[in-house]
């Protein structure tokens, strides 16, 4: 997730920015998530379905993974940060995906209701698996450029990054901020360009791989324009509530 040595630059101790950057998002999700969950469980009145604690582990545990990685890099154990990133990283990223997907049905799919409204579900559905496509991706990059520690690092960045829009869209509500479009953008995106600032600060210009994952991220932002409620997406929202979710109950 980090280097000492920017492939691109001359050899620099950056890895302090990185951890304050996780420590930013684990905030993020905890006040995202503090009404819903946290809150709740902290003071002993939450209600919920045993997947539920178990998402909030694996999700939680990535953040203090991308947090943990950082660390070792601020403090030169490389050969550590990539064996734990190998042998831990890459298994615990894709189970989070895998999770993400059976939490995505198991929460959404319950509350269609008799009248089968599609639009019910169709946006919630098309946001969850959008952020987990997307994370998917990005994650792949990271790893595919994991011996550039240049880009490696930088598209764990984005990977991350493309997690916050869950907790951000909770905290829009919760301070009564419309969840716009460009709401969503300056605050889910707040990591990259905090990160963007930084490379540029620090190396004089912004590596293209931020560029590319910021015109990534604004793309999958903007499903909700183009996608939420088109006739494509409600069919293809129909089709997988229909198939898809029954199979996963039996699973839960």
């Amino acid at each position: 997730m980090d280097s000492i040595v920017d492939n691109d630059s001359k050899p620099i101790i950056d890895s302090y920015f990185y951890i304050g950057l996780a420590l930013f998002m684990i905030v993020i999700a905890i006040i995202g998530f503090w009404n819903n969950y946290f809150g709740p469980f902290f003071f002993g009145t939450l209600d919920a379905h045993w997947l539920i604690h178990v998402h909030v582990v694996v999700f939680g545990a990535w953040l203090v993974l991308f947090l943990g990685q950082s660390v070792l890099a601020s403090k030169g154990n490389i050969n550590f940060h990539q064996q734990i990133g190998s042998y831990f990283g890459i298994p615990w990223g894709i189970l989070l995906l895998i999770l993400g997907f059976i939490v995505t049905f198991a929460v959404i799919a319950p509350g269609v209701g008799e009248d089968h409204q599609t639009q019910n579900y169709a946006v919630p559905l098309i946001a969850s698996l959008g952020d987990l496509l997307a994370f998917a991706i990005l994650l792949a990059a990271a790893i595919l450029y994991r011996k550039n520690p240049a880009i490696h690092k930088r598209f764990m960045v984005l990977a991350t990054a493309s997690l916050m829009e869950a907790p951000v869209a909770r905290i829009a509500r919760e301070i009564g901020m419309p969840e716009g479009f460009l709401v969503l953008v300056l605050m889910s995106l707040s990591p990259v360009f905090i990160a963007m600032g930084y490379d540029r600060w620090k190396r004089g210009s912004i590596h293209k791989v931020y560029w590319i994952g910021l015109g990534f991220l604004l793309v999958k932002l903007s499903r909700f324009i183009w996608a939420a409620e088109s006739d494509w997406w409600l069919t293809s929202s129909d089709w997988l509530i229909d198939n898809i979710y029954p199979l996963i109950n039996s699973l839960i």
